[in-house]
């Protein structure tokens, strides 16, 4: 009797791995697929110039998405934050994927063909705060967000666990700037005002917060959903005190504005935004902010009158894609508008009234 009840014993713990292994591998399978877009960065001084990255890396076309070229496995599998230098183009900075730099703040100088560390390679992706390195001490795990001021490209942020590191030379040292800020929130987003840079938001796990002096300190937004996590944030480029959030009322979400710097907020009239996970990007405005496009699970909606309301047209078809997972808008023509989905790119010229898939380059749909 023993015996039987070891040898049932030792097939139902082959059953439960075999059962195990199997549940990982189409967890792995479902959850990554090769076609699917996670961020999309556009030259603001040539628009022809795109970027995306996708599961396997960082991808580059030359003529507005018709071609697609691999440029580097420094940023593959899983979602990365990617982020432009607007007055330096080539320069783009990453949290790298590879063995060599894993968790760690890149930066490429030739437009992704090559990476290396852009913090004298110091990790800044660490679970503890180490005590033997100052930066260690300093900055936390990144988490999705990178921001260049667009007046200094040696300034720039990050969000972290418990705050923001800035680094005032281009990324060679960093502080933490945490006044203000709930050590346990993730800092997921940052947006910079162009025409005053000391102005900075924070979207986070627990909701908004603003700073007026570059960082140094920061309060928190008073929001209708207290508690609510942010999983977007823009900016108006031409009014800093339009703000718009996405944010997370579960099981959706939804789009608010404030049109007071943060005071008050009110929530749009815009359709449901849908499930959001930590990777998307969902709002888009144009440089001369006549058009806000919106990303849904139906499609991208688009708006002329700063939300008030939203047109039909700007509808794209996205089943079996799994909606939109970021938009980007041309610098130059607000009509031309692309969308990342769980199929690849797409791409309109007519503000959004038709669209097209841009996938020359770009892996299989699986």
């Amino acid at each position: 009797m023993v015996y039987i009840r070891q040898k049932l014993s030792v097939s139902t713990t082959i059953l439960l791995l075999l059962l195990i292994t199997f549940m990982i591998h189409t967890a792995h399978a479902s959850e990554v697929n090769m076609r699917e877009v996670f961020s999309i960065a556009i030259d603001i001084h040539d628009p022809q110039v795109v970027y995306i990255t996708m599961p396997r890396g960082l991808y580059k076309s030359i003529n507005g998405g018709e071609e697609w070229i691999f440029q580097s496995d420094a940023l593959e599998d899983y979602p990365r934050p990617l982020a432009l230098d607007s007055n330096n183009p080539p320069i783009i900075y990453s949290v790298g994927a590879t063995r060599k730099l894993n968790g760690i703040f890149i930066k490429s100088n030739d437009g992704g063909e090559s990476w290396d560390f852009a913090n004298n390679g110091v990790w800044i992706k660490t679970s503890e705060f180490y005590k033997d390195d100052s930066n260690f001490q300093k900055c936390g795990q990144i988490k999705r967000s990178i921001a260049i001021d667009p007046q200094n490209s040696s300034i720039l942020y990050v969000g972290v666990k418990g705050g923001v590191c800035k680094s005032v030379d281009g990324g060679l040292s960093w502080d933490l700037m945490s006044k203000g800020l709930n050590r346990n929130l993730n800092v997921d987003f940052l947006v910079i005002a162009q025409q005053n840079t000391s102005l900075i938001y924070a979207g986070t796990d627990r909701g908004i917060y603003k700073s007026i002096d570059a960082g140094e300190s920061w309060t928190a937004v008073r929001l209708e959903t207290e508690g609510d996590s942010i999983k977007d944030l823009a900016i108006d480029p031409k009014n800093p005190e339009i703000v718009y959030a996405v944010i997370r009322s579960s099981p959706f979400s939804y789009l608010y504005k404030s049109m007071d710097g943060g005071e008050v907020w009110q929530r749009l009239t815009s359709p449901e935004i849908g499930s959001s996970y930590w990777y998307m990007k969902f709002i888009a405005i144009a440089s001369d902010s006549s058009i806000i496009y919106v990303g849904t699970r139906e499609g991208v909606y688009g708006s002329t009158d700063q939300g008030l309301s939203w047109q039909a047209p700007h509808l794209v078809p996205v089943g079996g894609h799994g909606g939109v997972k970021v938009v980007a808008v041309d610098p130059k023509n607000p009509k031309t508008v692309y969308i990342g989905t769980s199929g690849g790119m797409f791409k309109s010229t007519d503000g959004g009234k038709t669209w097209y898939a841009i996938n020359n380059g770009l892996p299989e749909w699986q």
